[in-house]
Formats: C-alpha cells, structure tokens, sequence
C-alpha cells in the first residue's frame, strides 16, 4: 500500500508520516529527502520537480519490494503529482491512500519558524505553495494535528486504512 501523506508546509505531515510509517511498520520517504539527494539546485522549479518525482516513484518501486507499505512525505500540491502516484499505484497493484493534513495558518507559521531536517520551507514558501495549491477532490482522510493528539490522529488513520 503507498500512503501518501500531503499538505502545505507546516500542517505537520513529517511528524505525522514518521509516526505512520513506524506505527504501522512500513517504508518512509520524505521527499525532500530525496531533492537533497538529487542536489537539484532550484528543487521548485517544474523540470526539476518532474526529475525528482521520477526518482520518488522508482524509490517507492524499489522499498515495495522489501515492505507491503510505504509512507511517502510531500506536498503534493498539484494534481499531476497526486495523479502520477495513483497511477503507480495501479501499475504495481497497490492500494494509494491519500492524507491530507491541515493546521491553522498561525500554528503553521509556528512551526515553519523553526529548524527542521530536510526542508528549506519557510513562510514565503508556504504562501507561494498555498497559492498553488490544487484542492484534492477525490475520497481521503483529512487530519487536524493541530487540534488533535497524533495518537488519536494515528489511531484514526489505521482504522480508515484497514477498517
């Protein structure tokens, strides 16, 4: 199963992803991690954005092969993003969950103040992100860590994920 979990900078997808992934002991991939590791000098500009979302899906190819879930971190912003997972996803006979985290904007703008690994998000980058940013219109699960603890946010994804 690929569980992708998306939503602006800030909403507090990483934490939550990390706490996924070993709460139900799947594979976790940040994308971030992987434009790092790509060493893309402009990693919001589109060409580089299609570069590292090819390597994203042949990463989440390769950790399936090892685990039957993986957890993939980003903010999947624009539609073509969330539709080329789902069509992986299909091609590997996999179930795609999405999860949309949502926080208030002061409580992000909290968050996005502080040092955090494998991201260079500050608020300016929020904004731009959140002008641009396409609503998901299909069925998925929307979490509010702001108002909820992640044990009941975590608890609540595992029964919407395995009924």
């Amino acid at each position: 199963m690929i569980i992708v979990v998306f939503g602006l900078p800030g909403s507090g997808k990483s934490h939550f992803s990390q706490q996924l992934a070993d709460y139900i002991n799947a594979e976790y991939i940040h994308l971030d991690q992987i434009s790092d590791r790509m060493n893309e000098p402009d990693k919001y500009d589109e060409k580089a954005q299609q570069y590292i979302y090819r390597h994203l899906i042949k990463e989440i190819t390769e950790k399936l092969i090892f685990n039957s879930n993986v957890v993939v971190d980003g903010t999947f912003h624009e539609k073509s993003m969330r539709r080329m997972i789902r069509k992986k996803a299909v091609k590997l006979g996999q179930k795609a969950v999405f999860i949309e985290m949502k926080s208030s904007e002061p409580q992000m703008k909290k968050r996005l103040k502080k040092k955090r690994d494998f991201t260079e998000s500050d608020f300016e980058v929020y904004e731009q992100i959140k002008e641009n940013f396409e609503p998901y219109e299909k069925p998925h699960l929307i979490l509010r860590p702001d108002r909820n603890k992640v044990e009941d946010l975590l608890d609540r994804t595992k029964r919407a994920i395995y009924g």
